[in-house]
């Protein structure tokens, strides 16, 4: 019915309703490659509504009931969180990752809210247990774990254009994400903004892409395991084991802030300094 956009008669949508609970007999990899099918086609939302009206995609992902007419009161959305997701979905590209990063962005929102001295909602970390619930439903559906991971950081970051993030901040939203899976967490950002159709956010979105991209130019995007230093280098040092941590962490946070360079020798310089290492090494 969703590939071919048909109409399905109500004998048919009673047929289906009444046997909903034989898909929980169906392997979850069947369930998984369905439903995946429908998520990647064109009138997606569509296929959506339909499997909420016959209550198939609540014994596919549980956890998504929670946002049947669960309005979100705030003053970003003024559809209920349901058909806000829905809009979403329909909006991003026909890609598996994006599309179910979409589905699952805004779904610990019931578990995470709270209201303000004015009455107004709030859902701080909804993002993060956002990308909790779709671990475990991805997980239950037997999607592979590095697909899960990607799915994962695209919905742990999509809040970063509403928090007006700093350098170091946006660099570490780079290595979060991955360069490889940007253009997904644009396509995101787009979408969950046009459902909205809020014009500043797109300015939001739009400063921000620009950062990223000069991050990007000027090879600033560092993750950890690209500092030129490791344990060994600081052992050597006759730095104590318990401390190694915590100084490449300080280390690391210093370059993301372009207060020290990516460069061994400078780092040594500065860990001898800064652990007043005076004799000679």
């Amino acid at each position: 019915a969703v590939k071919y956009n048909f109409t399905l008669e109500t004998a048919t949508k009673n047929s289906i309703y009444n046997s909903r609970n034989s898909l929980k007999k169906i392997s979850k990899e069947r369930i998984r490659d369905e439903f995946s099918k429908i998520l990647l086609e064109n009138n997606v939302d569509y296929g959506l509504y339909l499997m909420k009206e016959l209550k198939l995609l609540e014994i596919i992902i549980p956890e998504i009931k929670d946002l049947y007419d669960f309005n979100s009161l705030s003053l970003c959305h003024s559809k209920d969180v349901f058909t806000h997701t829905v809009t979403v979905v329909k909006n991003t590209k026909s890609d598996l990752v994006t599309r179910i990063a979409a589905l699952f962005h805004d779904i610990g929102k019931p578990s995470t809210h709270t209201y303000d001295k004015n009455g107004i909602s709030n859902y701080y970390g909804h993002e993060k247990n956002s990308a909790g619930i779709a671990h475990i439903a991805l997980n239950r559906l037997k999607f592979s774990n590095v697909f899960i991971r990607e799915v994962e950081s695209i919905i742990r970051n999509h809040m970063i254009i509403f928090t007006d993030p700093n350098q170091k901040e946006i660099k570490k939203f780079i290595c979060a994400v991955g360069i490889e899976n940007l253009e997904k967490m644009y396509d995101l950002f787009q979408a969950d903004i046009g459902a909205n159709s809020n014009e500043k956010d797109y300015e939001a979105f739009k400063v921000l892409k620009k950062k990223i991209d000069l991050i990007i130019e000027n090879n600033e995007n560092i993750q950890k395991k690209d500092v030129e230093i490791n344990g060994n280098d600081i052992m050597a040092l006759k730095i104590p084991q318990r401390k190694i941590g915590k100084i490449k962490d300080e280390i690391y946070e210093k370059i993301l802030d372009s207060k020290l360079n990516n460069n061994r020798l400078d780092i040594i310089d500065y860990i001898i300094k800064t652990q007043g290492i005076t004799e000679e090494i």
